[in-house]
């Protein structure tokens, strides 16, 4: 299992030593309590999305076994671009977005602006 986070997922996770874990809780149910092979796929998640896709990609293509993909935010849309490589879907066997803007989002048009 592969984990994408959102925009500063990263960044986020400074915020440990004060109890904040972003996607640690999930995290760790899938390692120990059902003993999952899960990592976080660590990216610089202010990267383009297309960017961050290349990298998914090849993180998928580099290991033969097949992938699940989860991606929360912008993870996702990071994980479906990644998916159009066919290197890529080719180890993915299924793939999750957790509120993913598809749609866009009106928060990052206004910090884009």
């Amino acid at each position: 299992m592969l984990l994408a986070y959102g925009l500063l997922g990263e960044l986020m996770q400074r915020f440990v030593p004060l109890g904040v874990d972003y996607m640690g809780t999930q995290l760790a149910w899938l390692r120990d309590g059902l003993g999952l092979d899960a990592a976080v796929v660590p990216l610089p998640t202010a990267e383009a999305v297309d960017v961050n896709a290349a990298r998914l990609a090849a993180v998928l293509a580099e290991d033969a076994r097949p992938a699940l993909l989860i991606g929360h935010s912008k993870g996702g849309l990071e994980g479906l671009s990644a998916l159009l490589v066919p290197e890529a879907a080719a180890h993915c066997r299924a793939f999750l977005a957790i509120q993913s803007p598809f749609r866009g989002s009106p928060v990052a048009d206004a910090l884009v602006a």
